[in-house]
């Protein structure tokens, strides 16, 4: 982010909340800062403004219409090549004028070939939704991004996987009767959070025209893919195949398809496909999977017992902060270091136990608490109902029961511990991000739209001879932490 963007922010934190569109004149009139951010530093892959229609943005500027099939490199899912030719040095506005921009092209899809171009060249063309938020999301480096806020449904993350599961997916069409050739449509429904593998698809035996990338709709319901099949012929059964990359939630789900053609249509009958837990994470401090910083790990809890235990090497002296986050039941972060050494032996783990010593009578344990209808509510869970991980010392616990996020942050932290609460199990994954720090960053937080408050650096020297008394606030903090009524940035 440039400096300037970054001081009048700091400034004016309402400015935040501004759509851009409606405010464009006053922004350029007063020369904002943000209107000369590049197209390079925006984050089009993560951020609002990459969802632009690449068919908007060559109307509110002639430098995007202006560039060439050349200049845009892999045109596979941005242009239509199959209708009409697509010379190296044919520029957008033609193809655009020709029909040939795909329907589902986006800004991101250009990113390399616009990254000089700037917010100012398309700040008209953007939805009147978009917030100067929205905006800053993209300026944000990796590890300030709001992670936790990441919808895993919708948002494809798993094409980000550093290994990717894949599934082979295929749909055999037949049309009787007619002496064709025919043109048809092949709509196959998968579930939701599925994504299709860019550049996989093809169609066997071969038909009149090749088989473009299809149209896509994901959704929190389904994920949708539109096959456009050109000249087939009657009698001759063609496979439509493609790769898939599976959702996150494990169980039995149904893939379909349905397929139109001279008026007559037909539905196959749904194929079932299950979606297994990788290997459970280990419960053994010894052997347990050693986690990086800056990156997302997702994980299952499937069972009533299942305690999962996460290594970490920490810099020394440095603050290690955890995030648990996109659980839907309600599961409890630990963190903990070496054991204490014992007086008068240098080196040697203490015999003292790292916790109190239990009362003489077992406490009771929690209990719910009868809400309208008789729906039992647990209460938030304490500390000591999670569970102790011997020859260890807990440095801290993050265990409420009313954040979407749980999160906590310790020195010299070396192994991470993810607990259900009272035996809650679910289908759905959970995620864990690290990240290393000079100060505390982590804490329980509920999800909003929302990044961080960025402030000016304190200054000491600043502070009147004569102040007795100051309050330092950890802006990062208290912004994860509160619940606001506006978006922060």
């Amino acid at each position: 982010m440039r400096a300037e963007t970054r001081q009048i922010l700091a400034d004016f934190p309402a400015l935040v909340r501004i759509p851009l569109v409606l405010n464009a004149t006053v922004l350029r009139t007063a020369g904002a800062p943000i209107l000369q951010e590049t197209m390079a530093t925006l984050g089009l892959g993560v951020s609002k403004v990459g969802d632009l229609p690449v068919s908007a943005a060559i109307a509110a500027t002639p430098g995007i219409g202006s560039l060439t099939v050349a200049d845009i490199g892999n045109t596979t899912l941005t242009l239509d090549c199959f209708s009409g030719a697509c010379a190296a040095s044919t520029t957008l506005s033609s193809l655009q004028a020709s029909g040939q921009i795909q329907a589902r092209a986006r800004l991101r899809d250009f990113t390399a070939a616009i990254s000089s171009k700037k917010l100012d060249d398309i700040v008209t063309a953007l939805p009147a939704d978009i917030t100067l938020n929205d905006v800053l999301i993209g300026l944000l480096e990796a590890q300030d991004f709001p992670w936790e806020a990441v919808d895993l449904v919708t948002s494809g993350i798993q094409e980000a996987a550093s290994s990717p599961t894949t599934v082979s997916y295929s749909v055999a069409v037949t049309a009787s009767g007619g002496t064709g050739p025919f043109d048809g449509n092949v709509e196959v429904v998968l579930p939701a959070g599925w994504r299709i593998v860019p550049g996989t698809s093809s169609v066997s035996p071969a038909i009149a025209l090749p088989l473009s990338e299809p149209s896509r709709a994901y959704t929190r319901t389904d994920t949708r893919l539109g096959f456009r099949l050109t000249g087939f012929m009657p009698g001759i059964s063609y496979t439509i195949g493609f790769q898939a990359r599976p959702g996150f939630v494990l169980g039995t789900v149904a893939a379909n398809a349905t397929a139109d053609a001279a008026g007559v249509s037909g539905s196959a009958t749904p194929t079932p496909i299950t979606i297994l837990e990788p290997s459970d994470t280990s419960a053994d401090p010894n052997t347990a999977p050693t986690l990086q910083s800056d990156r997302l790990y997702i994980s299952y809890t499937t069972a009533a017992n299942d305690v999962d235990l996460f290594r970490f090497n920490p810099p020394p002296g440095k603050v290690v902060s955890v995030w648990l986050s996109n659980f839907d039941k309600d599961a409890d972060l630990s963190l903990y270091g070496p054991a204490p050494d014992a007086a008068g032996a240098p080196g040697s783990p203490s015999a003292a136990p790292t916790r109190g010593a239990a009362p003489a009578t077992a406490p009771l344990p929690d209990e719910g608490t009868t809400a309208v209808g008789g729906a039992s509510i647990a209460e938030p869970q304490s500390e000591r109902d999670v569970p102790a991980v011997a020859g260890t010392t807990l440095l801290g616990t993050s265990a409420n029961a009313d954040v979407d996020v749980e999160g906590v942050s310790a020195v010299n932290a070396n192994l991470i511990q993810v607990a259900p609460y009272q035996g809650a199990t679910s289908t759905g994954p959970y995620v864990v991000r690290v990240r290393v720090d000079d100060t505390e960053a982590a804490g329980g937080m509920h999800i909003h739209p929302i990044g961080r408050c960025a402030g000016p650096a304190f200054d000491v020297n600043s502070l009147p001879g004569n102040l007795e008394t100051a309050i330092l606030v950890n802006q990062r903090r208290l912004g994860d932490a509160m619940l606001p009524r506006r978006r922060w940035i």
